[in-house]
């Protein structure tokens, strides 16, 4: 699968390029915990926000690992 390009929002939210390529990694794959299909970004469970600090759920960074 081809990386995608970061987007400029995503460039000034998150300046590192390695937090960016383990969220795109990640999102190769549908998350455990919150369950969001391939492609998506997984969401706080509790208010249904897109995860902003970690890249992905721990479990879905560990199988894309």
């Amino acid at each position: 699968m081809a990386a995608r390009r970061p987007t400029r929002t995503q460039l000034r939210d998150h300046p590192s390029m390695s937090w960016l390529l383990a969220r795109d990694e990640a999102e190769a794959r549908p998350c455990p915990t919150c369950r969001v299909d391939r492609g998506s970004t997984c969401i706080n469970v509790h208010t249904g926000e897109p995860l902003s600090r970690l890249p992905a759920h721990v479990a879905r960074l560990q199988e894309a690992a």
